[in-house]
């Protein structure tokens, strides 16, 4: 990665220009030159940056994706607290218009919500298998794919609710309350 200040400009007016036009224009709709224009770059700039839209989209799904990640690793040990999902929230509220703007676009393999489900339900599981946990009435598969959704649920209304607090203490108390029953 550069240290160059006018490439770092660059990228972040692509990236906010993007994230403006989908807000108003489907993905589809959008052409390089609408983002050139957006961004007050020219071609060969946007192009020397990214192949093309799909590229742009590919990055910023995959950042979102990393950075949740190492939220949600960070705080993972923090499972059954109730600061975990309210730091999530958090979190993700200062970048809220780019989450939930791509959240909502699913083009060919490219899926913010499918990666973040992934990202959770593994993260849930690799918790899991570290408990001595009782029986649990269904496998762990499903019961982390059915938490991960949860969250993802609860992330998404909250951020375009603007009331985390609410939505993390209610998401919280399911969890705590699976933690009571079924791990100890």
């Amino acid at each position: 990665m550069t240290d160059d200040l006018r490439v770092i400009k660059t990228n972040r007016d692509i990236k906010r220009a993007f994230i403006r036009l989908l807000q108003t224009t489907g993905f589809n709709k959008i052409t390089v030159q609408d983002i050139c224009s957006e961004a007050l770059i020219g071609r060969s700039t946007f192009y020397h940056h990214y192949v093309d839209k799909y590229a742009l989209l590919q990055r910023l799904v995959n950042q979102l994706e990393t950075d949740f990640e190492h939220l949600l690793h960070n705080r993972l040990h923090q499972v059954s607290s109730d600061s975990l999902l309210t730091f999530l929230y958090q979190s993700l509220n200062q970048r809220k218009m780019e989450f939930l703007t791509l959240i909502a676009i699913q083009v060919d393999d490219i899926n913010l919500e499918k990666g973040l489900t992934s990202i959770i339900s593994r993260n849930l599981r690799t918790y899991l298998a570290t408990q001595n946990t009782l029986t649990l009435p269904v496998s762990a598969e499903f019961l982390a794919t059915l938490y991960a959704n949860n969250v993802l649920t609860g992330i998404k209304w909250a951020l375009a609710h603007d009331n985390p607090d609410e939505v993390a203490e209610f998401m919280n108390g399911i969890m705590q309350d699976l933690t009571t029953k079924y791990i100890r």
